[in-house]
């Protein structure tokens, strides 16, 4: 123990002594250490910290699989719900839930809010323990129940976290609804990654409406599932299977005869972070190729070191210290550098956590929980030892092998330079990965924002109103709403065409099952919007084929539907689709038959990097009265603007307040707005990893600089030498930049070949460039090329400019 405190002692005052030297490594040391510790801090948050529920690991989420529709699972329709939880054996609890919203008045300011109806079994499949109150009674599951469960969120920011709110009455939807318990405070379900996933702050019950069940195709309810203690997750899904053969087993011939009928269970702990974790492990991947290059730099530094303390060294061993004695003394001042350049690196973890967690997209689960806590801490510590000993061990072996005496002279200074310019090949290859990685996501962004997404994205304003039944009691109130706030919003100063829809753009809410007459095609699934106004003008999605709905499609008059391209061209090819006959759902059900009366243009209904898919589209004047009251009542009023949408805002709250005035207005937004912030993953891990890349190109300068003033200094006789025999300035500056970049351009080429090799693994993030795209993988290296003869330049300009005379004196 007194050794290795005396080793410190000494260490901390050598470290003191080279201020310039330590300030480098430090810095250095803390910008490796600090990222990949801010980035550990998103991966445990998200993916290893137990999710808030008692057991999670019991818990599942059962889906209905249609192999036809698709290798995806999906929720399942009322009736199917009901067979799962009453025939399932493999579970504690089977409950359901479904996204809904609602307007809150009776509290302050009317506010729409994002909730969720769930069945009653839902607090004990969870484990939840609510802050105060209660759940739902079994009894209370039933259409206007009256009850209902906030989030602690809500509480608070409503409620002041008063106690009394509990049993207090507010109006949802203006009706009287009693709170009848507050959720806990690091609580959230459903999380992102899960269906109808976000935050929630009201839970109501499920209380399923006649028109529901009757509905058929309706896959809208979400089932989770908590397996008995001794169930294996085989087990739960042989249970599911089971069920799901009985239920189609039970449908008429002709139905079977067209698809077939599975389920599956899926962790929920795996549901959670399935869509995250490519991103994480690729973000993890480029924050540890960022401190490889730190140590790799620290590396370079302490050789450099060790090489102008060869003496002392020497004096030292010939004292009687031992080569085991002198390597612990060299490894204890690299763990004393790495341990306080780890220190500093939380400083810089604490901003780039805050950082993150503001930035990061609402997709990603968990943002809310990233801290920077002992987890982070304790992998702070291990990372700053594991460093030190990285970076610090082949300098330490490299100073002791050169006080044995096995090589002199101009060999030793030889091999010492290849050591030192292996270092920088390394460090030139990871950086070029980096810089490879980041290229591809930069071209991939441009190419996603070029994306025509089949609407006009710069003049579109669009608001979301969602009428309470209490209000709007009848089919007949809910169109002369809409109808009224349409011709309100055409009437508006700097309105060129107003409409609105049912289903929001760059969004699959909405999909419905679809069955063309013609015989040959399967169901399948379409994006569906009820739409009203003059929808399509004011969206600026032009007409192919046909016309679009006008006055003649009213209630009484035949029904019609208008069809996207993508669905024309896969279910009518070679023919004129204006004509054919489409049915919303199944051919057994009762509903009419609607003639094809015109083909628009794509638009993206999905993510823009993703397919267009089947759309279709009704005349809102002509959705059945029952269907409109039960699940229409909510539409996307769209305004296209003569001149700057944003402008408009104002006017367009105004508009709606003079026809409700307790109505609240929701995602009021320019579709320009929308658009960006759909694209907001994207922009992340680009913007993330191309920090990191400039980072790395940044120490990897530095590097290369180190190497070339180090490898100057210790070649200035030479230099001296060569032009005191007629060297020109220019022959000295070939020389020195020349045999550095050698070195560069084997780093290069060896990046070249490992980015080959590591970018197949960035695929899936890639829109419209493949993993080998040319242009990146010529710009990248001329990048680095250039940022290296930059760092060249100095210290072969310092080198050129040698005085012969002095040089020829030099020890």
């Amino acid at each position: 123990m007194r050794t290795t405190l005396n080793d410190l002692r000494y260490a901390a005052r050598q470290l003191a002594r080279q201020r310039l030297f330590t300030l480098v490594a430090l810095a250095t040391l803390a910008l490796g250490i600090g990222a990949n510790s801010a980035i550990f801090a998103v991966v445990d948050a998200v993916m290893l910290r137990p999710l808030p529920y008692r057991e999670p690991g019991r818990l599942v989420l059962i889906e209905e699989l249609i192999r036809k529709l698709g290798p995806q699972g999906l929720p399942v329709t009322p009736q199917d719900m009901v067979e799962f939880q009453r025939n399932t054996t493999a579970f504690d609890e089977v409950a359901a839930f479904t996204a809904t919203s609602m307007e809150l008045t009776g509290a302050g300011q009317p506010e729409r809010l994002e909730g969720l109806r769930v069945s009653p079994e839902i607090f004990q499949a969870l484990g939840v323990t609510l802050s105060a109150g209660r759940g739902f009674a079994p009894e209370e599951d039933r259409p206007d129940s009256g009850v209902a469960v906030i989030s602690y969120r809500l509480w608070q920011r409503r409620f002041a976290g008063a106690s009394g709110a509990v049993g207090r009455v507010v109006n949802f939807n203006r009706k009287p609804v009693t709170i009848v318990g507050v959720l806990p405070k690091d609580f959230e379900f459903p999380l992102p990654g899960i269906i109808f996933g976000g935050g929630k702050d009201v839970w109501m019950p499920l209380g399923l409406t006649p028109q529901e069940i009757a509905t058929i195709g309706n896959y809208n309810y979400a089932l989770i599932g908590r397996m008995k203690p001794d169930v294996t997750l085989s087990g739960a899904q042989a249970d599911v299977q089971a069920v799901a053969r009985r239920m189609y087993e039970k449908l008429p011939p002709r139905i079977q005869a067209e698809f077939t009928l599975d389920a599956q269970v899926t962790p929920v702990t795996v549901s959670v972070v399935r869509d995250s974790r490519k991103l994480l492990w690729l973000l993890a991947g480029a924050v540890g190729f960022v401190l490889l290059i730190a140590c790799v730099n620290v590396a370079n530094l302490l050789l450099t070191r060790a090489a102008n303390r060869q003496q002392e060294l020497a004096i030292r061993a010939s004292l009687g210290a031992s080569r085991t004695r002198l390597i612990r003394h060299l490894l204890t001042e690299s763990l004393l550098l790495s341990t306080v350049g780890g220190g500093g690196s939380l400083l810089l973890a604490m901003w780039l956590v805050g950082w993150l967690a503001r930035v990061m997209p609402a997709s990603i689960p968990r943002v809310s929980t990233i801290a920077l806590d002992w987890h982070v801490v304790a992998f702070t510590t291990a990372v700053s030892v594991l460093s030190g000993l990285l970076f610090g061990t082949m300098p330490a072996l490299s100073a002791v092998a050169r006080l044995k005496g096995a090589v002199r002279g101009a060999t030793q200074n030889v091999a010492h330079a290849r050591l030192r310019g292996l270092l920088v090949v390394s460090e030139v290859a990871l950086s070029l990965v980096l810089l490879v990685g980041a290229g591809l996501l930069v071209r991939s962004l441009v190419a996603l924002r070029s994306v025509d997404p089949g609407f006009d994205v710069q003049h579109i304003l669009t608001a979301r109103v969602t009428l309470p039944a209490s209000a709007y009691r009848d089919a007949a109130s809910i169109r002369g709403f809409y109808q009224r706030a349409v011709d309100a919003l055409a009437a508006l100063p700097g309105a060129s065409a107003t409409g609105a829809a049912t289903t929001p753009f760059l969004n699959l809410r909405g999909q419905n099952l679809f069955t063309v007459k013609t015989a040959g095609f399967p169901q399948s699934l379409s994006s569906h919007a009820q739409v009203a106004g003059n929808y399509f003008q004011a969206a600026g999605i032009p007409l192919r084929r046909g016309r679009i709905f006008d006055s003649r499609d009213r209630a009484e008059s035949e029904p019609v539907i208008v069809i996207n391209e993508t669905l024309a061209r896969t279910y009518f090819p070679g023919r004129d689709p204006v004509g054919q006959q489409i049915k919303l759902g199944s051919r057994e059900t009762p509903d009419p038959w609607l003639t094809v009366i015109g083909v628009v243009a794509d638009v993206k209904n999905n993510e823009l990097a993703n397919a267009v898919r089947p759309q279709t589209y009704v005349a809102y004047a002509q959705v059945n009265d029952r269907i409109l009251t039960g699940f229409f009542s909510s539409m996307v009023l769209t305004v296209k603007a003569a001149a700057e949408p944003a402008a408009l805002t104002s006017a367009v709250r105004a508009a709606i307040a003079r026809l409700d005035p307790e109505l609240p207005v929701t995602d009021l937004q320019t579709m320009r707005a929308q658009v960006e912030r759909s694209l907001s993953p994207q922009w992340f891990q680009t913007g993330l990893v191309g920090s990191f890349a400039g980072l790395a190109l940044l120490l990897a300068a530095i590097g290369i600089y180190g190497v070339v003033s180090y490898a100057v200094t210790q070649r200035t006789r030479e230099i001296g030498v060569r032009m005191a025999l007629g060297a020109s300035r220019g022959n000295v500056l070939k020389l020195v930049i020349g045999q550095s970049m050698k070195f560069v351009v084997a780093g290069v080429v060896l990046g070249l070949g490992a980015s080959v090799a590591l970018t197949r693994v960035m695929t899936s993030f890639l829109f419209g460039v493949t993993a080998t795209d040319a242009l990146t993988f010529v710009l990248a290296p001329a990048v680095l090329c250039v940022v290296a003869l930059i760092a060249n330049l100095a210290p072969a300009r310092r080198a050129s400019g040698v005085d012969p005379v002095v040089a020829l004196r030099y020890e």
